[in-house]
């Protein structure tokens, strides 16, 4: 029986149009390479050898850029009823995000779910690590790996979920090409939460 859900934040519930080249031009003036960071988080890490304060300024860079994006914001089709329907069923919500926490705090207030829609929030903030704000949710849960369902849009959610020992969706993905195991909706609009939880 399925007794949490943990959701993605961007490309899951929400888009965020943010200048992804304006933020790759900025980190490499700031790392001084001509090199892409790709993937974006992964690479800022690796890039900056352990060095907190250049971390830091990275962060702040992508911060200001998605403050900036939030008033133009997409709200995707069927979240907020899934969400409410997901709510009304008894199933705790936690939200894992590689977004700012005040980047996070605007989006919510702005999708206007309340401070008690989700009983955990995990952003970039706490962790950098999509397996760890797994991790780091299920145990604030306290319930079992196999009563909580992951759902993401990307791969990398997909396996962290899997490594952790969660179940899994993917959404607002094509089915097609998809090498990994797990449930996939190409609309979170046409995902049948009650089907999924009993």
């Amino acid at each position: 029986m399925i007794k949490a859900i943990i959701f993605d934040l961007d490309g899951t519930l929400i888009r965020l149009p943010i200048d992804y080249n304006k933020i790759q031009n900025m980190l490499r003036e700031l790392f001084g390479t001509t090199e892409n960071f790709t993937p974006l988080i992964a690479t800022i890490i690796k890039k900056s050898q352990d060095d907190k304060e250049k971390i830091s300024k990275a962060f702040e860079l992508i911060c200001r850029e998605e403050l900036s994006s939030i008033d133009k914001m997409e709200i995707i089709d069927g979240a907020l009823s899934l969400l409410k329907d997901i709510q009304s069923q008894k199933i705790i919500l936690s939200l894992i995000t590689m977004q700012c926490k005040e980047a996070v705090t605007r989006i919510l207030s702005k999708l206007n779910v309340g401070n008690n829609m989700f009983s955990i929030i995990i952003s970039r903030d706490e962790s950098y690590d999509r397996l760890d704000q797994i991790k780091k949710t299920v145990e604030k849960l306290s319930v079992a790996t196999n009563e909580v369902i992951v759902i993401g849009d990307r791969i990398h959610d997909i396996k962290s979920a899997q490594q952790v020992g969660c179940k899994s969706i993917l959404v607002n993905r094509k089915k097609t090409g998809i090498n990994v195991e797990t449930t996939i909706v190409e609309k979170l609009i046409d995902l049948d939460i009650i089907q999924i939880i009993s």
